[in-house]
């Protein structure tokens, strides 16, 4: 009976040994953005959401996060002049994601300049006679 106990209790802590093991493993997601046209996106901004890790995409639109640990992430990528994608992945395994931007207008808001009395620089405009500028040879 006592036998029987100690081999449960070693199959047990065995299992989640295991299970332990396998899900500290480190795994590697990969990913490329692109626009619609297919074109790669170059520097844009790659966010595990939730987490301190972010990457930024090579001029072939590419990124890599290593070391992760299994589990569920959201990707948000985001670049200037494109839309915010997110999405979810499932990391148990190393993994491969694509995702699509769709290009966006900037709206800028109107800038007006007037002149006034408050400056703070400065610039020196000098009209030089030509008659007073030495000769060339």
């Amino acid at each position: 009976m006592r036998s029987e106990l100690l081999l449960r209790l070693s199959f047990l802590v065995a299992t989640v040994s295991f299970a332990a093991l396998v899900c500290a493993q480190p795994f590697t997601l990969r990913g490329q953005i692109s626009e619609k046209g297919q074109q790669p996106v170059p520097d844009a901004n790659i966010v595990l959401v939730g987490t301190d890790r972010s990457a930024t995409t090579d001029v072939d639109g590419r990124f890599t996060f290593t070391a992760l640990a299994a589990g569920e992430y959201t990707v948000r990528a985001a670049a200037l002049g494109y839309s915010t994608v997110e999405q979810k992945v499932n990391v148990s395994s190393d993994i491969r994601v694509e995702l699509t931007l769709t290009s966006t207008a900037i709206d800028l808001k109107e800038v007006q300049v007037t002149p006034g009395s408050d400056r703070t620089l400065t610039s020196v405009i000098r009209n030089i006679d030509s008659d007073l500028l030495p000769e060339q040879t």
